[in-house]
């Protein structure tokens, strides 16, 4: 599950990046903050919970990926994931590399 709030944090700032939606960065600044605290403390003691700090942060966040989904073209949503996927690629040679900062 936390895997789906990331992709869809992340596919919501890339569609916001290229003016779908309205949003502040702030607020997916804030919810990747509250997804790295939860990984981390997923990894380190086993239990994959959702602080309630994070779980306000991503509210928001899911409102505008609900609203962005439902209206954008399907050529501009698979654009996006495609960039999402190369995002994700990237991060995962990065972390191999042990160039990731955290």
């Amino acid at each position: 599950m936390l895997f789906e709030l990331v992709h869809a944090t992340y596919l919501s700032y890339i569609l916001w990046t290229q003016g779908y939606g309205e949003a502040e960065h702030a607020m997916f600044s804030a919810a990747e903050s509250g997804l790295d605290d939860a990984a981390r403390l997923g990894y380190e003691t086993g239990s994959w919970t959702i602080e309630y700090d994070t779980e306000q942060a991503l509210k928001p966040v899911l409102a505008v990926y609900d609203r962005q989904v439902s209206t954008v073209s399907v050529g501009a949503l698979i654009a996006a994931k495609g960039k999402l996927r190369q995002l994700f690629a990237g991060a995962g040679a990065r972390k191999a590399t042990g160039s990731v900062a955290g």
